[in-house]
């Protein structure tokens, strides 16, 4: 999101190259530690990263354990089937994820998930999401 300082970035590999060295250093000190990569659900706000393409600063196998997505019923909201399967098939949507992380043999995580009541975006209290 663009709320964040890292999210000014727009070098793809310097981001990439930042992410890897982060890892090296952790796994320095804790070579067991397993490292999640988490994207946004629907994609991330414009320009975050360049192109609106969370794919492009994957850092690579290598310096993942596990690949996550935040969900949550907004930007847009699910109400129905036909709604919930465009997003879910989407590019940053939790279907195509959970493939990514089979293809590249990596566990799925869903670290941040729920409802919001945020206007305009929100589906608040959507029974149709949570089930």
């Amino acid at each position: 999101g663009n709320w964040f300082e890292g999210s000014k970035a727009t070098d793809t590999a310097l981001w990439i190259q930042a992410f890897r060295k982060v890892v090296h250093a952790i796994r320095s000190v804790a070579p067991n530690v397993k490292i999640e990569w988490v994207m946004n659900a629907h994609g991330s706000s414009p320009g975050c990263p360049p192109g609106q393409n969370a794919w492009s600063v994957y850092p690579g196998d290598d310096y993942v354990d596990i690949i996550g997505m935040d969900n949550y019923d907004m930007y847009p909201p699910s109400h129905n089937d036909d709604e919930w399967n465009a997003q879910c098939n989407d590019l940053h949507g939790l279907c195509h994820l959970v493939e990514q992380a089979r293809t590249h043999h990596k566990k799925f995580c869903v670290p941040e998930w729920g409802v919001s009541n945020k206007l305009p975006n929100g589906g608040g209290d959507n029974p149709y999401f949570i089930s």
